[in-house]
């Protein structure tokens, strides 16, 4: 109850001082951990009816707005359980990005199986990009369902939709699980073609992959492509580019990947502890 009577009083002031924005924005807004999300949700659409009389009323994206607050406080079953809630008592039109979002719940809360049966539920006229997207994701995370990854990646350049970085993103990155840099060549040469535009995923995803100590040119080359283009390098990049110049013999060259000044103990020790994260043999 006390959480209601905050969720009206904050709407309230929204509504008068006209404010844009996210309704839900405060996390002292959001449920209860013992609170059941749909009570919830039902008090501000209790709410939203007596507004409504009076010419307001609350918008769909303050609702979005609030389940993707949950996700992001990492209360998912919540989340997942307000995006149930907001489809099944159809409080408003239901769009694509509803069911990305809600894929995306459904497969992080009950789990892949569970998230193919979600989708195979979503209207084909509502599985656009972003549906699409999601689903590579969750396939793209295991090896396992590079079947599943391939066929969707596929589908998704049959409808047009290979136009972003993103997908393509996820499967270098599941390329490069599998040292597959063949194939991780001809995505990038598909992005080129397209005129794709890289973002930092991408260029830092590829460099990963050049990093081998039998591609050790490749990978410097394409470094230099990197700096040119002032992406910042993310540190399990780097982390693999120093384990490939450890185990070449190249020591200084990993050092310095961590800094300007070379050879210093305080670069010694950042080597060191980013490497044992990761290590599972006598690189030391």
């Amino acid at each position: 109850m006390i959480k209601s009577k905050i969720v009206q009083q904050y709407t309230r002031r929204v509504l008068a001082h006209g404010k844009s924005g996210c309704l839900f924005r405060s996390l002292e807004a959001l449920p209860a951990a013992n609170q059941p999300t749909s009570s919830w949700i039902h008090t501000v659409t209790d709410q939203n009816e007596k507004w409504s009389k009076q010419g307001h009323r609350v918008k769909p994206s303050d609702v979005r707005c609030f389940i993707k607050n949950l996700r992001d406080s990492n209360q998912f079953s919540k989340a997942l359980e307000a995006s149930e809630w907001m489809g099944e008592q159809k409080v408003f039109d239901i769009f694509a990005e509803d069911y990305a979002a809600r894929l995306y719940l459904v497969d992080h809360v009950l789990g892949l199986e569970e998230a193919e049966k979600f989708f195979e539920s979503i209207p084909v006229n509502m599985r656009d990009y972003f549906v699409y997207s999601t689903l590579l994701n969750s396939y793209t995370r295991s090896e396992k369902t590079l079947d599943k990854a391939e066929a969707t990646f596929e589908k998704m350049r049959e409808l047009g939709f290979l136009l972003k970085p993103s997908p393509f993103n996820s499967m270098i990155s599941l390329y490069g699980q599998l040292k597959n840099r063949d194939m991780v060549e001809n995505l990038v040469r598909e992005m080129k073609e397209n005129k794709v535009g890289f973002d930092g995923a991408t260029w830092n995803n590829v460099l990963k992959v050049y990093a081998d100590p039998s591609k050790i040119k490749e990978m410097e080359t394409f470094k230099t492509r990197v700096d040119e283009q002032g992406v910042k390098l993310e540190g399990s990049t780097i982390v693999a580019m120093a384990r490939v110049y450890v185990l070449s013999g190249s020591v200084e060259k990993a050092i310095e990947m961590y800094g300007d000044v070379p050879g210093t103990q305080r670069e010694v020790y950042a080597l060191w502890n980013e490497y044992k994260k990761e290590a599972k043999d006598g690189g030391y």
